[in-house]
């Protein structure tokens, strides 16, 4: 039986953003930048960290062009450039080469990899294994009857659509007198995180202030229907095809949680899809999984400085919400998780931003603390 618990949202910060920033935290400022080359599960990977933009992405250094994996390392050109192989190749932070003159060929691959909260890794993985070299071993739960996941992990937070999604979102261009003049965009905190999809030459940013209100935004971009969400219990932004068995469907917010995460429901079958192991977890769609999209995040700082098609999420939702608000400020620096959670392990603060490689049931987790001797 699902246990129901009923949150409210409270809005823990009464100030009103200036346009001066934020300041930062002591435990987000971290000025460490650097890569590392490392080996997973049979694959040579690279993971890239700016502390200061909060941005952890990682890649794979194995490559179709190359007989040897590639060694990646900060580039010393200046933006878009952020990585360097040994062949003197460079590539933004989307792992696009930037020398392939319009070519996808010397494109970096991607990998699937996570960022979000310490704690709730050991609750969806098997095997959790540390830069450091540890290694934590889980027992998952068994399934319950009808779902793929322990439906004694799976709270209520809200009603159905009682967190509404963005089903129709405007944007505003990065250049040009709009984004100068909006008042949103005028008070965001140059620390502020956003979420960043980008495809082909065109880029979406999504700021976590707007995210926190609405959790899912039904989107298009270079004609593609996406469905971006944002978790902010588990800190987690995931995108994927907005496809349900073959045809499009818009998702919602179920108003369930497993594990502390974000469940969706797609419109068409109304299945439950869990956001961070990107599979349906309940209904018509049971076990079939979804074509995702990799996003990641960065300080609204440094999304200023992509280059390309670069739109923002408008503040044009259709809901009068005090989007300069956080709602979630207090939880994201605090030790507090909101339901309870099948596994739990404190080898690093709960509320630690870490970034996950996934590889079926096992994951590798880097810090930012694991750059700083590089």
């Amino acid at each position: 039986m699902i246990k129901r618990f009923y949150t409210f949202l409270v809005l823990v910060s009464l100030l009103f953003s200036c346009q001066e920033d934020e300041p930062l935290r002591s435990s987000e400022l971290n000025l460490v930048q650097g890569v590392i080359n490392d080996e997973f599960s049979g694959e040579s990977v690279a993971i890239f960290a700016d502390g200061l933009n909060q941005t952890l992405v990682a890649f794979s250094r194995d490559h179709s062009e190359y007989t040897e994996p590639l060694i990646l390392s900060m580039s010393p050109d200046i933006a878009p450039a952020v990585l360097q192989d040994q062949f003197g190749n460079t590539y933004d932070i989307n792992g696009k080469s930037l020398d392939a003159e319009g070519s996808n060929n010397l494109d970096l691959n991607k990998v699937n990899f996570l960022v979000g909260y310490w704690f709730f890794f050991p609750a969806f993985f098997e095997s959790t294994i540390l830069y450091d070299g540890r290694v934590l071993t889980h027992t998952l739960d068994q399934p319950s009857e009808g779902w793929l996941v322990n439906s004694d992990f799976i709270f209520t937070g809200s009603s159905r659509d009682g967190i509404p999604s963005i089903d129709n979102p405007t944007f505003i261009p990065l250049s040009g007198k709009e984004f100068v003049d909006d008042p949103f965009y005028s008070s965001l905190g140059q620390h502020d995180l956003v979420t960043v999809l980008t495809v082909g030459n065109s880029s979406h940013v999504y700021p976590h202030k707007i995210l926190e209100y609405h959790e899912i935004v039904n989107d298009k971009i270079e004609d593609i229907n996406i469905a971006l969400s944002y978790c902010p219990l588990t800190g987690t932004s995931r995108a994927w095809r907005s496809e349900v068995k073959d045809d499009f469907s818009e998702f919602g917010v179920s108003g369930l949680l497993y594990n502390n995460n974000l469940i969706l429901y797609d419109r068409a079958t109304e299945s439950y899809w869990s956001q961070i192991l990107e599979v349906s977890i309940n209904g018509d769609c049971l076990a079939e999984e979804i074509s995702p999209i990799q996003v990641y995040e960065s300080t609204f700082n440094r999304a200023k400085r992509l280059q390309g098609d670069v739109k923002l999420l408008s503040t044009n939702t259709g809901f009068n919400y005090l989007y300069n608000q956080s709602i979630y400020d207090d939880y994201r620096i605090s030790e507090r998780v909101s339901f309870p959670i099948s596994n739990q392990n404190n080898s690093l603060g709960p509320k630690e931003r870490v970034l996950g490689l996934i590889k079926g049931k096992q994951v590798k987790i880097y810090t930012f603390d694991d750059f700083k001797d590089l």
